[in-house]
């Protein structure tokens, strides 16, 4: 399988970007649409803080080229709150506001807290949760989940077989 390589940052609403990355007098409505001729990715770090509506990525989703796409922080509800103990209902309104973005919403990001343990059972559930639903269409669900951990415990030997095992098996966590 070949890789793709996109380019893009955290965000694109910085108010110490105007006039230097944002020409002058560009309205900041306009943003999005002067970030995505310079960039083919941005990761929408917001929904983590408050889940917008579907309306908002569904013009996020019409601002930008064909070829963009995004990475999707998710709520911290789920991680932070809940810890990822969450069930499909749980994360519907994340994923089905999300859908709003349809095939641009490339991955997911699961940004976890800095004293998240590890916990097998509790990734296979979650992951069992973000799963795309039978027949359902990309729109719905994306294609990847990524995590962010920072803490080293949680990569450390007792989650290798786990993602051994989710590779072996041809799935992606998220698919």
């Amino acid at each position: 399988m070949a890789g793709e390589v996109r380019i893009g940052t955290s965000g694109w609403v910085y108010p110490h970007w105007r006039e230097t990355f944002y020409p002058k007098g560009l309205p900041q409505s306009r943003w999005l649409e002067h970030y995505a001729e310079r960039f083919n990715t941005v990761e929408l770090n917001n929904p983590f803080y408050r889940q917008p509506e579907r309306a908002t990525f569904e013009r996020w989703r019409r601002a930008v080229p064909d070829d963009f796409v995004y990475a999707v922080k998710l709520n911290r509800f789920l991680t932070h709150l809940k810890r990822l103990n969450v069930d499909r209902a749980m994360v519907a309104r994340s994923y089905d506001t999300m859908a709003g973005l349809g095939p641009k919403a490339a991955v997911v990001l699961v940004q976890l807290p800095a004293r998240f343990r590890f916990d097998a059972d509790r990734v296979a559930r979650f992951f069992a949760a973000v799963a795309p639903v039978e027949g359902a269409t990309r729109s719905s669900r994306a294609t990847r989940v990524g995590s962010r951990t920072r803490r080293s415990p949680f990569c450390a030997n007792e989650a290798l077989p786990y993602a051994s095992a989710t590779r072996r098996s041809g799935r992606r966590a998220g698919r």
